[in-house]
This record gives structure tokens, C-alpha cells and sequence, in this order.
């Protein structure tokens, strides 16, 4: 299992902003530190368009519209360079403003290109929930749900570190 690699591989990073970070204004990405399960990826809605003409007793299904949900959990930490209390407050402020909460989450992992170090993933997304867990006789522990609203980006870079790519 040479080729395999751990989670803690795969940085997650965010935008506090409903706007695309320009390319000059990476720095509005923070890593989103304490991560330890992320779960992200595409999913298609069908409807059935099975009619009496169809062929067989099968199923005839028509694509429609595309999500890209995200779901992270972690450890909730009181070091600043994880960045848990401004994403916190930012869920909030904008929750209770009334307005909806917009981020940009770029997420990398390590590519299997050989001439690219890691693969990234960038798309906008609403924050749906932001929870914290405080179990009696265990670490207190977080998580946060996202749903995307836009086109994902899926770029390869050779950056040695994810952090040098955003």
C-alpha cells in the first residue's frame, strides 16, 4: 500500500466571503485546522422517466441537477492557527444577520499525477451546520456541514505544500 495515504493529507481551507478569492487574494483562505473526517464529492438527482414504452420491467432515469456536498468533523481545538472560533463567528454573524452563509472551501489531496504534488478542489458553498459536541469523559469534538452552490475547480499544482498552491 505504498501508494495509499491518510487523511491528514488532505488539507481544507476556507474563504470567509461570498466572493471567488482572486488569485492575487489567496491569502483570504485560512486553514481550517482540527480537521479529522472529511467527506466531499459529487452526487447527480435523477427523475424517473420510465414511461410504458420502456424497454423491459427496467428503469429509465434522466440526470438533473448536480450537488457537491462537504462534511467535516474534528477536534475542537483553542489553538488560533486552527481557526475554529473566526469560522464560528462568522457562521453566526451571518446567521443571525439573516443572510446566507457563503464561503469558498478549497480542499487538496496528494495527486497520483507523477509531475503534480497535489490535486485541489475549489467551489462555493453554504454553510449548512456548524455543531460542537462536549462529551462528558471525552474530547469535545466539532463538525460542519456544507453544500455546494457552484462549479467545482479541479486543479493539479506542484507546490510541495498545499499551502503554498492557495
Amino acid at each position: 500500500m505504498a501508494n495509499a495515504f491518510i487523511g491528514k493529507l488532505m488539507p481544507v481551507y476556507v474563504a470567509l466571503q461570498s466572493t471567488k478569492p482572486t488569485t492575487a487574494a489567496a491569502t483570504q483562505y485560512i486553514r481550517w485546522g482540527a480537521v479529522r473526517d472529511r467527506e466531499f464529492g459529487p452526487e447527480l438527482d435523477e427523475v424517473d422517466a420510465t414511461t410504458d414504452t420502456s424497454d423491459g420491467v427496467f428503469r429509465e432515469y434522466l440526470s438533473t441537477f448536480a450537488t457537491h456536498d462537504v462534511s467535516l468533523s474534528g477536534v475542537t481545538s483553542t489553538k488560533a492557527a486552527d481557526n475554529l472560533d473566526e469560522i464560528e463567528d462568522y457562521f453566526y454573524t451571518k446567521m443571525g444577520a439573516a443572510e446566507q452563509v457563503v464561503v469558498w472551501v478549497k480542499i487538496f489531496r496528494p495527486s497520483s499525477d507523477a509531475t503534480n504534488v497535489y490535486r485541489s478542489y475549489e467551489f462555493p458553498a453554504n454553510m449548512k451546520t456548524f455543531k460542537i459536541t462536549g462529551t462528558y469523559d471525552d474530547v469535545s469534538t466539532w463538525s460542519s456541514d456544507l453544500s455546494g452552490t457552484g462549479a467545482v475547480t479541479v486543479a493539479d499544482g506542484t507546490a510541495n505544500t498545499p499551502q503554498n498552491t492557495v
